[in-house]
């Protein structure tokens, strides 16, 4: 059998596509003996790896990391810090009615993590509510100014 790969196939893990960092460090994780032996660890990989292929928001690969983080625990701690700090570079996070800010995963779970900018926002809030109606939403970076209502309610976290 004979593979052959189209120009838009090729193109998605050159140099020039958006997330290549990233999918570099993925790479190096499924490369790691423990991950590519345990098939819910390579699968967590493969799945961030799928996110940043196609694009997907910036919700969806947060998510991604966390599940990842969460089930591969300390294996190959290196790939997974380098992996950290990209992806806390490229997302932006805005909480309510507050700015946007840069991505800090604190925490390894993403409810914890939502809840966490959730309280935080809360906090500060002089209006009276409930900290769990405060909409979280994440945005790669450089794209939060061109969000448009539609592309938001993608992106917010229920």
């Amino acid at each position: 059998m004979t593979l052959t790969t189209t120009q838009s196939s090729s193109g998605l893990a050159s140099t020039q596509h958006p997330h290549f960092v990233g999918l570099a460090q993925l790479r190096s994780l499924l490369a790691h003996e423990d991950v590519a032996s345990d098939s819910a660890k390579s699968d967590a990989v493969l799945d961030m790896i799928a996110v940043l292929l196609r694009q997907g928001n910036a919700r969806n690969a947060v998510e991604a990391f966390c599940r990842l983080k969460k089930i591969c625990g300390s294996v190959c701690y290196m790939a997974q810090f380098r992996l950290r700090n990209w992806l806390e570079k490229q997302v932006m996070v805005r909480t309510g009615d507050a700015g946007w800010q840069p991505l800090e995963l604190g925490f390894g779970d993403f409810r914890r993590l939502v809840q966490g900018y959730r309280h935080k926002e809360w906090e500060w809030q002089e209006a009276a509510g409930s900290w769990e109606d405060i909409e979280v939403i994440f945005a790669w970076s450089g794209v939060p100014e061109v969000l448009d209502p539609s592309e938001a309610e993608e992106a917010v976290v229920a």
